[in-house]
């Protein structure tokens, strides 16, 4: 949750730990030819809290990516979609990448409980692997 704390430490917030890990994962030199995927999961329960209760993502000033852009208001989303906040939870993590880097990740907004959501999104997935081991092995489609 963007606006909830860690439980073994109620001084962090869980965003701030989940960037903090991705950013020192994603260009580890180990990974440089793995693609990678940023799973934005529990949408239902963002939407909830982000849209319909018009809880901030804001936190103490800290989740400004390093393009410079504040997170957006639900005031300012067209509908419950929340592209606006989609989009700019997107840039945090890839902003955290090489530009190199950024090629190789992708982006799935997803809600778990949603299984023919899920089973598209897992789909999508095992493709792009067999299409990248295709193309590491100097096969391709």
């Amino acid at each position: 949750g963007y606006n909830q704390v860690l439980f073994e430490d109620r001084t962090a917030n869980r965003l701030d730990e989940a960037v903090g890990l991705w950013d020192k994962t994603v260009n580890e030199k180990e990974f440089k030819d793995t693609a990678m995927v940023v799973f934005l999961n529990k949408f239902d329960l963002f939407q909830k809290k982000y849209y319909h209760e018009k809880i901030p993502i804001e936190y103490k000033g800290s989740f400004v990516t390093e393009l410079g852009h504040t997170p957006p208001k639900a005031e300012d989303e067209k509908d419950e979609s929340c592209e606006n906040a989609i989009e700019w939870f997107t840039e945090l993590y890839l902003s955290k990448c090489t530009t190199k880097r950024r090629k190789m990740v992708y982006t799935h907004v997803t809600t778990a409980l949603d299984r023919n959501h899920m089973k598209i999104v897992m789909d999508s997935c095992a493709i792009h692997m067999m299409q990248q081991s295709l193309m590491n092995s100097g096969l391709s489609l």
